[in-house]
């Protein structure tokens, strides 16, 4: 399983498209996307067994990600394909409550 974000970058920092601030993500989700976005780093991007590797990797719980990875993919910020995620960022703002 491996993270690939919007924009390849594989520096050894974490290039956040300032669109995402602009999106209304409740802080705890827009921390998650940025944090999977860390763990894309081009061609020595590390493959991961499973969420748990990935749930390590960014220092949360197993269950965090999970709940966080559901809530973004609704949201339409994360899709899960052929065992990889991919990070997105829509077009319109998540809506506010």
């Amino acid at each position: 399983m491996r993270v690939f974000r919007p924009s390849e970058s594989p520096d050894g920092f974490t290039r956040v498209p300032n669109s995402l601030f602009q999106m209304n993500l409740p802080p705890s989700l827009e921390r998650v996307w940025i944090r999977l976005a860390s763990l894309d780093r081009g061609d020595y991007t590390l493959a991961y067994e499973s969420v748990d590797g990935i749930s390590k990797a960014v220092g949360l719980s197993r269950s965090g990600l999970f709940r966080a990875m559901k809530e973004l993919s609704d949201l339409g910020f994360l899709s899960k394909k052929n065992g990889d995620i991919h990070l997105f960022l829509p077009e319109a703002p998540v809506a506010k409550k």
